[in-house]
């Protein structure tokens, strides 16, 4: 059975940023910028994305929210005006010359910012192209004084299977291709979870953290079905976007 891409019905604004509804195979474009490994300029305690002059901050958020809803395909545009001096990317931003809609993810630290939410009122448009979903060749295991990671190949419709593995517990959580995250009450809290950043490897903290898994491998990465095993230690973008750098893509097939 074919499935289709997936973008917004309607434009969306939240306090930083526009996103828009875009034709099938656009992907997701940040501030002119596509959603992908070879973009990341920095990768530490954020992901922020460079092409020739153009930036983006903080697209880890952006992109969760966006994957946790089942799109594929979407422009987000920063629409911030006002510098916040007290938030180190728009230091940063300021610091280029850029303006302050550089900064694409929301100042309270949680993914959404209150995009899943305007998502959820619009609702999600089905084109008449069909997706090809994405898994790797092989397994991949990275690690750095940040984390350890573990991912794997999986079939079509398989979707994100994830693990993230704290001294205390562990969280698991689901993404489909299409539906996005399964768990309705894991969409709900991820919504105001704030980062780690700020609140440690919390309750909150460790919802978060599944959030910035998911934007950093399904969305930068552009893998959409894998097995992932997480082990995280510290600032953990390093490790999931390193591990999304060492992957080779292919379109997925029907069995293992």
């Amino acid at each position: 059975m074919a499935n289709f891409r997936q973008t917004i019905s309607k434009p969306v604004k939240t306090k930083i940023v526009e996103v828009r509804p875009a034709p099938p195979g656009t992907g997701i474009v940040i501030n002119g910028i596509p959603g992908s490994v070879e973009n990341v300029a920095h990768c530490e305690w954020r992901v922020d994305y460079r092409l020739g002059k153009r930036m983006a901050y903080l697209v880890e958020h952006p992109l969760a929210s966006l994957k946790i809803m089942g799109i594929h395909d979407a422009i987000v545009e920063g629409i911030e005006k006002n510098w916040d001096f007290t938030r180190p990317e728009h230091r940063a931003a300021y610091a280029r010359g850029l303006n302050p809609a550089a900064v694409v993810g929301p100042p309270d630290g949680t993914p959404s910012g209150g995009l899943i939410e305007e998502i959820e009122k619009v609702g999600i448009a089905k084109s008449d192209v069909k997706y090809d979903e994405t898994s790797i060749v092989t397994e991949i295991i990275h690690e750095t004084p940040a984390g350890k990671i573990w991912l794997s190949p999986a079939p079509r419709g398989f979707g994100l299977k994830i693990k993230i593995h704290f001294d205390k517990g562990s969280l698991e959580g689901i993404v489909d291709p299409y539906q996005g995250l399964i768990s309705d009450d894991q969409k709900n809290k991820v919504t105001k979870a704030t980062t780690p950043f700020l609140v440690g490897f919390s309750e909150e903290g460790k919802v978060h953290a599944l959030a910035d898994v998911i934007g950093d491998i399904g969305g930068t990465g552009r893998i959409d079905n894998a097995v992932i095993e997480f082990w995280p230690r510290g600032f953990y973008h390093s490790v999931t976007i390193g591990a999304a750098k060492k992957a080779r893509i292919v379109k997925a097939g029907d069995t293992l």
